[in-house]
């Protein structure tokens, strides 16, 4: 059985945010957790990493304009 720690929305400031439920492999799962930080939430991991995408595929496209 997986353990799963919850975090208070409250603290997050996500009380009002709708959330829907993904599905992940337990490998895929392990990784995430060790990707956040010790308060930061699945949504929060999940946001940084698609931002880290996005700025360096925007990086990538500058480059070759240059």
């Amino acid at each position: 059985m997986t353990k799963t720690t919850l975090v208070d929305s409250s603290s997050t400031g996500t009380e009002d945010v709708e959330f829907k439920i993904i599905k992940v492999s337990p490998e895929t799962h392990k990784k995430l957790l060790k990707l956040g930080g010790k308060s930061e939430t699945f949504d929060q991991i999940i946001n940084r990493l698609i931002d880290a995408y996005e700025e360096k595929k925007h990086e990538g496209a500058q480059e070759s304009h240059d």
